[in-house]
């Protein structure tokens, strides 16, 4: 089975969408798997058989002196093919800010320049792909690209939805903005049309797109094993090591603010417990020295999937955090977060920071998965409560561990997946 993935970025476990489709085929072993990109940087190339890439700058280039637009990627090697400083730079800039004239003339240089002339036509002869991943997204130049590659293949369409980039609420404080969402909707609307199948991030995603585009679908989430016996605690060694990895976005770096002014409290007799902070997020220096003051927090910046790993298994206690602002609200309010399952298998008690009514809070309440917090005096109760409740603590522990291992077994969700594109295959030759 080909699976040729269609994104922006590469599919790297660096990268949210990398890490996330790569782990939703992680017990799909007769899984073949391809990525197209247009963005900088390099595939997993342990995962990645081979990958095309169409870059801005090549297209712009073409302008001024006509060469070869797309590239195919050597996934044998692991280098050569790295973004400079100043690309990252750029695109690190694009992703916090956003500028939405950036978005407009980019959108029309897509349109006007020839990337349909690349070679990415070719790749897709050449590579014969059986099933087209792709993320339901508000972006029109993938879209243009995601329908291209289904009319020039055989292969069947399989759309992923976690963000709510469908929905208007979130652009409804700017004319200019809903402007531009109700066109990309209907972009993305002939992308679910074209589509042979779709899934969603969460119930509530479901029951809202369901709706909208009149179809049936079919959750899928991040999953993991957990065959591991959960391991209790019997005493702690002070101070206690808070931890929080990932996006800072969004309103969440207001939100992981309130663990540090909780601390300030919790630890003014003492040192009782610490946060370290890892994220990728481009941030300005007020916006680290307000979730870090180098005694109560530390913030450390970015690193690999692997290093994340193993300090959240060495962390006492994850902390999970969403914006409170209306603005973010809108934008997250369908979406389940995949790091909550990365969380769960930890077996660590997690401390929820964000407002009831968005998925992934709610979720974490109903199935009283962690310790939901809502004032920064919340959180310092919470934190105290883990320190000097060691029952409290493994009760907790175990929320999370059971809730990860009822809810996101690696072993159903591949199984549902596999059947499900085999199917899809199977339709399409019949």
């Amino acid at each position: 089975m080909k699976v040729l993935f269609l994104s922006e970025s590469p599919i790297n476990k660096q990268v949210s969408i990398g890490n996330t489709f790569l782990d939703v085929f992680d017990g799909i072993e007769d899984a073949e798997l391809h990525s197209f990109y247009i963005r900088n940087g390099m595939p997993d190339t342990s995962k990645i058989k081979s990958a095309f890439r169409i870059r801005d700058k090549k297209l712009i280039r073409n302008c001024l002196t006509p060469k070869k637009i797309g590239e195919e990627i050597e996934c044998s090697v692991s280098s050569g093919n790295a973004a400079s400083s100043s690309d990252n730079k750029f695109e690190s800039f694009v992703k916090k800010n956003r500028p939405i004239l950036f978005f407009f003339f980019r959108t029309c240089l897509w349109k006007i320049l020839p990337w349909k002339h690349s070679g990415f036509k070719e790749y897709l002869e050449a590579l014969k792909p059986d099933i087209l991943f792709t993320l339901l997204t508000n972006e029109i130049i993938l879209n243009d690209i995601i329908l291209y590659a289904k009319k020039n293949s055989d292969a069947k369409l399989v759309v992923y939805a976690w963000d709510d980039t469908y929905g208007l609420d979130a652009h409804s404080k700017s004319k200019l903005s809903y402007f531009v969402q109700k066109i990309r909707r209907c972009k993305m609307r002939k992308v679910v049309s074209a589509c042979d199948k779709m899934y969603v991030i969460s119930n509530k995603q479901k029951i809202e797109y369901e709706k909208d585009f009149h179809n049936e679908l079919q959750v899928l989430t991040k999953s993991s094993n957990f065959d591991e016996p959960i391991q209790s605690v019997s005493e702690h060694k002070l101070p206690l090591r808070l931890l929080y990895t990932g996006n800072l976005s969004l309103g969440r770096c207001e939100s992981v603010s309130l663990v540090l002014e909780a601390l300030k409290k919790v630890n003014s007799d003492s040192q009782c417990a610490i946060l370290d902070i890892y994220s990728s997020s481009v941030l300005t220096d007020s916006e680290i020295s307000s979730i870090s003051d180098s005694v109560n927090s530390f913030y450390h910046g970015e690193v690999s999937a692997d290093d994340v790993y193993e300090l959240q298994n060495k962390a006492d206690v994850l902390i999970f955090a969403e914006g409170f602002d209306e603005k973010y609200k809108k934008l997250v309010k369908l979406s389940f977060s995949t790091k909550l399952v990365d969380y769960f298998k930890t077996s660590r008690p997690i401390i929820a920071i964000g407002p009831k009514g968005i998925t992934s809070m709610d979720y974490l309440a109903e199935n009283d998965a962690a310790i939901v917090c809502h004032t920064a005096d919340d959180i310092a109760e919470s934190i105290v409560k883990c320190i000097n409740d060691i029952d409290f603590y493994n009760e907790y522990s175990k929320k999370a561990y059971e809730c990860g291992k009822r809810n996101h077994n690696s072993l159903e969700m591949s199984r549902m997946l596999h059947d499900d594109l085999i199917r899809l295959i199977n339709t399409e030759r019949k």
